[in-house]
């Protein structure tokens, strides 16, 4: 809230919750849910999971620039088009016909932990 500079009222109509649920979260009458954390990481990605959970890390993840990020399965790097672009002329074939924007990438690895892409 500090950082976004918002007050309680704010901060739970931003994410889309009661006022109330703010105030007891913050008040320490309550934890927050699972459906409140997810709202609060929906609507700021940047804020890192494992910090707002557990309290490790650093609450703001890093980005990395689009053109330094690696892909595997013949993607090596980000050109400056649209992700949409990109994964739909890639050998990967991932074809929509949605005309969405791609707003977050999530790669997931078999050790359980996960990393966030935002494209621009």
């Amino acid at each position: 809230m500090n950082v976004k500079s918002l007050t309680a009222a704010e901060l739970a109509d931003k994410i889309g919750v009661q006022r109330s649920n703010v105030s007891h979260v913050l008040n320490g009458r309550n934890n927050p849910s699972s459906v409140f954390i997810e709202k609060l990481l929906q609507t700021f990605p940047e804020l890192d999971a494992r910090w707002l959970i557990l309290g490790e890390g650093e609450m703001l993840m890093r980005q990395e620039p689009q053109q330094e990020m690696k892909f595997e399965n013949n993607i090596t790097e980000m050109p400056q088009k649209s992700m949409t672009d990109l994964l739909t002329k890639s050998e990967n074939k991932i074809e929509t016909d949605s005309p969405k924007n791609i707003d977050r990438i999530v790669i997931l690895y078999d050790d359980k932990t996960f990393r966030d892409y935002f494209p621009e």
